[in-house]
């Protein structure tokens, strides 16, 4: 509990940085290096359509954007626990008011697009009938929210160049079907088809490009062990869920912003969705999957049926043969 409350809060200051930091400073000329990389002013990748765009410490817009929906899920799984204190309720809605704003200062239509459903998320868990309203209504402005999301009239063209990266990461795949080409040699195998791509903008056919067969069946393997841990979460009656809603809230993040991007293809994002996740390995170790969960309910009634059942009717019949 003390070191996911230290690397929830580590993040949190981390992105009242990036976002202060860039805001403040991205308007200001700064030719150092040093000073440039240590505020978040100088972007060292090499896209064209990043200025203007808020990529602060995490020299890319993307990763930035991964960034901030990390902490404002961390925040919104704070405002869950129903706080007391009023001032603390306040300040955590700041703390979320900020984040979504640097959210929509990076530009990202994806990271926007999983911002509107971890809120979504959030409201079910806060009531289920304010959260279908919120969905309801996300639904049926959907036209007007499109119209507020920077550079919206470009996600047709970048649609099909999504398009067109996924198709060959397909094809890079095939070509290279058991150990893949490894994250170094992903941009050399696709130059031989087109132009250098550095990554595959997918986080699934990424690992499968780069990792092979093997890679990329062990980490559906990984996901689906997660998959498998969260919706026991959800029945086990337990003492120790008191982290539920936190990864409930974050982990979602890690796999909805990989399908129209890969941002763990930096480490420095990697490292952080690492940590992430060793803290819910950890914290799911000492919860009884097996004994309280709905499989083992399940279990006891297929035993009851079709075990148990039939003994005791054998059983009352030699009693009433006695």
């Amino acid at each position: 509990m003390a070191l996911i409350r230290r690397f929830k809060w580590i993040m949190i200051v981390g992105g009242v940085c990036l976002v202060v930091t860039g805001s403040v400073l991205k308007n200001v000329q700064i030719t150092d290096m040093l000073i440039g990389g240590l505020t978040g002013t100088i972007f060292l990748g090499p896209s064209p359509d990043s200025d203007g765009r808020l990529f602060g410490s995490a020299y890319n817009p993307n990763f930035a954007s991964f960034l901030l929906l990390l902490i404002l899920s961390f925040l919104l799984a704070e405002q869950l626990k129903r706080q007391q204190c009023k001032w603390i309720v306040i300040w955590n809605y700041v703390l979320v008011a900020i984040m979504m704003f640097g959210i929509f200062q990076t530009g990202s239509r994806a990271g926007i697009g999983v911002m509107f459903l971890v809120l979504v998320m959030f409201m079910l868990r806060y009531s289920a009938k304010i959260g279908m309203v919120a969905a309801a209504l996300f639904i049926l402005f959907h036209k007007q929210i499109l119209d507020v999301i920077p550079r919206f009239d470009l996600l047709n063209e970048a649609i099909l160049e999504r398009k067109e990266i996924w198709v060959t990461s397909i094809r890079i795949w095939e070509k290279y079907p058991f150990f893949g080409t490894t994250p170094l040699g992903y941009r050399h195998a696709y130059d031989q088809f087109t132009h250098p791509e550095p990554h595959a903008h997918n986080m699934f056919l990424g690992l499968f490009a780069e990792y092979g067969t093997i890679g990329g069946l062990a980490f559906l393997l990984l996901v689906m062990t997660l998959m498998f841990k969260v919706c026991c979460m959800l029945f086990v009656h337990a003492k120790n869920k008191k982290l539920l809603n936190f990864f409930l809230l974050s982990l979602p993040v890690l796999f909805f912003t990989g399908i129209f991007d890969h941002p763990l293809v930096s480490p420095q994002t990697a490292l952080l969705a690492v940590i992430l996740l060793a803290c819910f390995d950890r914290y799911t170790r000492s919860v009884p999957f097996w004994q309280k969960t709905v499989l083992f309910v399940n279990y006891k009634v297929v035993r009851m049926i079709y075990f148990e059942g039939p003994r005791m009717v054998r059983l009352e019949k030699q009693r009433v043969k006695s």
